[in-house]
């Protein structure tokens, strides 16, 4: 006998010690990478969305916490709210706490909550008293999931709201089992309620399912509808799923009442974004929907494909208690049935499974602890385990980690190089109007700067084009910004400027871009004094431009002058023919990665300038100056070589 019982240990004790163990490792390694990750800009997978939450979260930590929260990204009014901003508040406090950036704050919050996702998880298996090898899988596969490893560090709210999910989830499970039901009582329509106000479309599943689900035992339990109706508990429970509901909906008219008094909210409320958020009919058909979203996204990539269907018809095919085979259907509909509730939104975006492939996976965890281990030994249902956790680390490792790993800076990012110039030209506190990035909060919130960032549907799109300072704060226009393809064409940026003294026009990655010309003062050195020689380039082009007109471009580069404190804000070219009075031409600081790569530059400098004329130079040899700053502090340099502004004739000519 005693082969036999050592046999048992070994089948017993060291798997799970294994499943621990691997669920461990697959825990730390997220951790690390979440953490080591977390200063990553929020311009990765779905930057649109990322950067609104971090927006919202920058501005409420700037000015404090409001119901009618701000996301100046449409325009005056700045207030476009959605969902109750948990997660952005609680990223907002700890900012401001910790002295700590919006981006690390806010990476790390999501994965907290991921993290914290294990606890509810806990409580419902103990509850349920299914088998302890059911946590350890579940956590193995929760930590080796792509779609949770890589949405799971987000600046999003997903993780947030599945964590309160998962919360009124376990509150739920104890009602029904009897375990401190006082508690659970107001615990669960709390942490549904937060659950519904972070985020509708994770938690109107999770309550529907649940109530549907508490029927079906209730009614069991009472034997009859009479009996039903006249429980004082029955109708206790139902104020405990309508409670949240009817929270959320209020939420919902509000924010709706909010953003009917921004033009291009108007176009965000519930009733304009009915069809985009449940889809169509047609849709549910759609066989996308089963080979794409369902199939690879969910399927193939986190759940080992066919393994993982298997797995999850197991409790239907294997002899088990009713009560797994509940739990098991239970879970495949909170999986699968969101994909028919929300069927637009999950063809679009792919992070919006992170809501409901949980359940899946929660229930491949539970039938290799509650099918596989009690049919085949915890060796067999271990190494499935270890098999699927690899799977899962292939697909992450050759699809999201070269993601997560990308750095941006204003080489690569048009982003963060259109962000820079604004950020750097303009005050704070003063705002920017910006044409062909749709409404997209990137460039406000790098920038640091109110935005009306204008999509093509706005309702006013004309009237911004034309007077863009009347849909910002009075006399806070700092820059207008317009990017190729989708933005106005140049012509109607130099047409706006021309007609208002003291502006001036840069480009950078497709984007052009006005703003305030610095001060024009010579500075402490007249022109003719000594100053060192640039090391760098200037250049003129000459383009036709509209009407016949010819367009001049003044562009270069220069390291000359260059120092810790340099001014790349208040940059201006002084040009002297003959022994007349300097012409003075401010000019935008750039980013140049040709000058940089052949410099061996590491630093991310703007080293580069740029200026769009709409006043030509007059046509002659101009000795060039190129000064940083203002006052006693700005530093010069000269160009060797003269700037020649050729007669009409010529087209462009390089020094």
């Amino acid at each position: 006998m005693a082969p036999r019982r050592a046999t048992r240990r070994l089948d017993g004790h060291w798997p799970v010690r294994l499943a621990y163990f691997s669920a461990t490792i697959a825990l730390l390694a997220a951790a690390r990478m979440a953490w080591v990750y977390a200063d990553q800009p929020p311009l990765d997978i779905l930057a649109f969305r990322q950067s609104q939450t971090a927006l919202t979260a920058f501005w409420a930590a700037r000015q404090g916490l409001m119901l009618a929260y701000e996301t100046p990204v449409a325009g005056l009014p700045w207030s476009i709210p959605f969902e109750f901003p948990i997660y952005q508040w609680l990223v907002a406090g700890l900012s401001r706490i910790t002295g700590s950036g919006i981006d690390p704050i806010g990476r790390l919050t999501s994965f907290f909550f991921l993290l914290a996702c294990l606890f509810p998880v806990r409580s419902i298996i103990r509850r349920l008293e299914l088998p302890p090898l059911t946590f350890p899988i579940f956590a193995g596969l929760l930590f080796t999931s792509p779609l949770y490893l890589y949405w799971g560090r987000s600046l999003m709210m997903e993780m947030t709201a599945v964590f309160f999910a998962l919360l009124a989830i376990r509150y739920f499970v104890d009602l029904e089992t009897n375990h401190h039901v006082d508690r659970a009582t107001w615990a669960f329509p709390l942490a549904m309620t937060m659950c519904l106000l972070q985020k509708a479309t994770t938690g109107l599943p999770v309550v529907l399912v649940l109530g549907v689900l508490w029927l079906i035992l209730q009614s069991k339990r009472t034997g009859s509808a009479k009996e039903l109706i006249s429980n004082a508990s029955t109708w206790r429970r139902i104020l405990g799923f309508a409670l949240p509901v009817l929270i959320a909906g209020v939420w919902t008219i509000y924010t709706d009442h909010v953003k009917a008094l921004n033009p291009l909210g108007l176009s965000l409320t519930s009733a304009a974004l009915s069809k985009w958020n449940w889809g169509s009919f047609q849709q549910r058909f759609d066989t996308r929907l089963y080979s794409e979203v369902l199939w690879h996204r969910m399927l193939v990539k986190n759940l080992s494909a066919q393994l993982g269907i298997a797995l999850l018809a197991l409790p239907f095919v294997f002899r088990n208690t009713t009560r797994v085979r509940v739990i098991a259907l239970v879970c495949l509909v909170m999986g699968v049935g969101p994909l028919f509730l929300f069927t637009n939104l999950h063809l679009i975006h792919d992070y919006y499974q992170t809501a409901n492939l949980i359940f899946l996976l929660f229930g491949v965890a539970l039938a290799i602890g509650a099918c596989v281990s009690t049919s085949l030994g915890n060796t067999v249902a271990v190494i499935l385990l270890v098999i699927m956790m690899v799977s899962n680390t292939l697909w992450f490792r050759s699809g999201y980690l070269p993601t997560i790993k990308a750095r941006f800076d204003a080489g690569n990012s048009r982003d963060v190089a259109v962000s820079d110039v604004i950020r750097r030209q303009t005050a704070e506190g003063e705002q920017f109007v910006a044409f062909g990035h749709d409404w997209n909060s990137t460039f406000a919130y790098l920038s640091q700067r109110k935005s009306l960032t204008v999509a093509n549907f706005h309702p006013r799109y004309a009237e911004v084009i034309s007077a863009p300072e009347r849909f910002v704060e009075v006399d806070r226009l700092g820059a207008v910004v317009t990017c190729t393809p989708g933005g106005p064409a140049v012509e109607k940026l130099i047409e706006w400027t021309s007609k208002r003294q003291g502006w001036m026009i840069g480009e950078t990655q497709g984007c052009f871009i006005a703003v305030r010309e610095p001060p024009l003062d010579t500075g402490p050195a007249l022109l003719t004094g000594e100053s060192p020689f640039c090391q760098g380039d200037l250049q003129l082009s000459i383009q036709p431009g509209a009407e016949g007109k010819p367009t001049q471009t003044l562009f270069g580069w220069s390291v000359s002058g260059v120092t810790a404190d340099a001014s790349f804000g208040t940059m201006r070219l002084e040009l002297l023919q003959d022994a007349g009075k300097p012409l003075v031409l401010g000019v935008i600081a750039i980013h140049r990665t040709d000058v940089l790569s052949h410099l061996g530059e590491v630093r991310q400098l703007p080293l580069g300038f740029y200026r769009l004329l709409t006043e030509p130079i007059p046509i002659g040899h101009y000795t060039a100056r190129l000064v940083r700053g203002t006052g006693q502090t700005a530093s010069a340099c000269r160009f060797a070589e003269p700037l020649v502004v050729p007669a009409p004739a010529a087209t462009a000519i390089r020094n």
